[in-house]
């Protein structure tokens, strides 16, 4: 609530008068909780702050560079437990599916620890962060616990992937037993045409639409893409992603991967794409899938999310899943109603 001059000031004043032998203040953020109060997310008061470091005589360094000053070790003579929640650990250990995860991470500690692979351990030492264990189970709830969930076995696996070792089934099976659905089934079959651009506005008009446009501090930077469709005929599943304008050129770049949670957990790279697959950019991104490709049959249930891979690493949608039965010659019949 404080005008960021007068922030700016007083943080200045305080690094002036704090009397430390090695010149080392520490200035521990806690992620990205206190932006989302900042007048346009902090990005103005930032700015000036580190503007203002050269003129006080301040620099600004990582944990890795304070490191590599070879500054004389300080001996704690008692650790407790520092949690800001209470002071305690529970938050991340009082419910069956935060100790389900600890299990998870316990069971191949050892076993990853040994192999002393660097690569291997980057990714086991990311699924140790707390907030895998925060959001996991109650009392927390945020409607990204399903991305939470699949990112933190991905860094499992991804761990014993680079020691060389295999993943266990487990780890293919969300935590979290509740799946959610953030689009409803489309009722109507389409038939678009795969050019990259929109024909006529009932090329897509029975298709789902979801937005994937966020505004939140957690997702502040702009996304690559605006809004998704899908739909389908008897043979195919249709994906229509509708660029940002400034990133299409971008999109060309990156890698686009279908992700099946239902019937199995399975994903599939659509884009580069091979024979099987039609993909077209132009003003939008227009996509056919066979479901002889994806191995769905008939009548079965389907959830999945789109991978992007760039360097901003998205998804789509942000959370949970999107959601329809693979059609069947009476489809449209069962579905219509009044």
């Amino acid at each position: 609530g404080m005008p960021e001059d007068k922030a700016i000031e007083e943080f200045y004043s305080y690094v002036k008068n704090v009397g430390r032998e090695d010149g080392v203040i520490w200035v521990i953020l806690d992620g990205e909780n206190p932006w989302g109060g900042y007048q346009n997310y902090g990005r103005s008061f930032l700015r000036k702050l580190f503007e203002r470091a050269e003129k006080e005589g301040v620099e600004f360094l990582t944990l890795k560079e304070v490191l590599n000053l070879n500054l004389k070790p300080q001996k704690i003579e008692y650790l407790f437990s520092g949690s800001w929640v209470d002071a305690s650990f529970y938050i991340w250990t009082s419910d069956p599916v935060k100790n389900k995860a600890w299990e998870m991470v316990h069971s191949l500690r050892d076993q990853i620890a040994a192999l002393k692979n660097e690569e291997s351990l980057f990714y086991f030492y990311a699924s140790q962060a707390s907030d895998w264990f925060w959001w996991y189970g109650k009392p927390n709830f945020s409607p990204y616990e399903p991305e939470f969930d699949f990112l933190f076995r991905h860094y499992l696996k991804k761990s014993l992937e680079k020691a060389g070792l295999s993943a266990p089934l487990s780890l293919e099976k969300p935590l979290t037993e509740e799946i959610k659905f953030v689009s409803k089934k489309p009722i109507f079959t389409i038939n678009p045409i795969i050019n990259g651009k929109e024909d006529s506005f009932f090329e897509w008009a029975n298709a789902v639409k979801v937005s994937v446009k966020t505004g939140d501090a957690m997702h502040l930077s702009e996304g690559s893409f605006e809004d998704l469709f899908f739909g389908f005929n008897l043979e195919n599943l249709f994906i229509r992603l509708d660029p940002s304008p400034a990133f299409l050129e971008d999109i060309k770049r990156g890698e686009i991967l279908l992700n099946l949670n239902l019937p199995q957990e399975k994903s599939f790279k659509i884009y580069p794409a091979g024979e099987e697959i039609e993909i077209c950019f132009e003003k939008i991104v227009e996509i056919r899938i066979p479901f002889k490709f994806l191995g769905l049959k008939p009548r079965e249930e389907v959830a999945f999310f789109i991978d992007f891979k760039n360097e901003k690493g998205e998804r789509i949608p942000r959370s949970g899943l999107l959601y329809f039965t693979v059609p069947h010659s009476t489809y449209e019949e069962e579905m219509w109603s009044v």
